[in-house]
């Protein structure tokens, strides 16, 4: 589903909002900088894989589909 933000301000403020943090929970990814400018479902997943191999060596996410 896709909302339309308006302008910049707004589209900043979701990134700060409960109803983004409750949807990146849901999605088993952290609500972090790195998923900032990220609008699809499908490359904050794949930044979250990237993520956890660069930094850990392996997945460690906790997906739940």
């Amino acid at each position: 589903m896709l909302i339309r933000m308006g302008d910049r301000k707004n589209f900043e403020r979701h990134f700060q909002e409960s109803r983004h943090a409750f949807g990146m929970r849901a999605l088993g990814l952290p609500n972090t900088k790195h998923f900032h400018e990220i609008t699809k479902i499908e490359d904050a997943m794949a930044c979250a894989y990237f993520t956890a191999l660069v930094f850990f060596g392996t997945m460690r996410l906790y997906i739940h589909l």
